[in-house]
């Protein structure tokens, strides 16, 4: 159903308008298939069980993902929520996660967006080892701090999604400005946006 959407997607608004596809991250998977308290508790007392689930399932998902591609998405988008260090040691991060992002990464034939959402400045200098080449950011992230912490990765994101539902156009005008000044070069919501957010914003 997907692999056809973004095909009719293609054929509908032609070669010029970009389509991202979208999959979920190695951990992020491993969480939703084992359960979050199980995953936590063997991320601790068997790490090689996760390492090893993370490691296979990035096959899985390069696989998928060059599907979409193969259907006409130009980018990527590997949402992994359960990666953020608002819920994950960054260590553990670092030694179960950034590994399979890389080898998911690295067979995909087109760019890939990596999304974690919160506050990820503890693990913002492993971001250039999963080899995304643009890293989408929450804004509860100190963005002057990302911008510093990695240069050779494009910033996407800086927009919170709270602002775009109950804001006004002045301060959307203005947090837009301030994360153009900050080095976000790709300017975007934060997140997924709430269903009520009025389409003007």
């Amino acid at each position: 159903m997907v692999l056809d959407a973004i095909r009719n997607l293609r054929k509908a608004v032609g070669p010029d308008f970009p389509i991202l596809g979208g999959v979920t991250g190695p951990f992020t998977l491993v969480n939703y298939l084992l359960g979050p308290a199980k995953t936590m508790l063997l991320s601790k007392r068997d790490p090689d069980v996760i390492k090893d689930h993370a490691e296979k399932l990035s096959v899985s998902i390069a696989n998928y993902a060059e599907e979409m591609a193969s259907a006409g998405a130009d980018a990527v988008v590997i949402e992994d929520m359960a990666s953020s260090p608002d819920v994950l040691n960054p260590m553990i991060f670092r030694s179960l996660e950034v590994k399979p992002l890389r080898r998911l990464t690295s067979m995909l034939s087109v760019p890939c967006i990596l999304h974690i959402c919160g506050d990820v400045s503890k693990i913002m200098r492993d971001i250039p080892e999963t080899g995304a080449k643009v890293f989408h950011i929450d804004p509860k992230t100190d963005l002057r701090v990302a911008r510093d912490s990695i240069r050779e990765v494009i910033l996407a994101g800086g927009i919170s999604t709270l602002l775009l539902l109950k804001g006004n156009e002045a301060e959307i005008s203005d947090a837009l400005l301030s994360c153009l000044n900050l080095g976000i070069r790709i300017i975007a919501p934060a997140c997924a946006l709430y269903s009520e957010t009025p389409i003007e914003n």
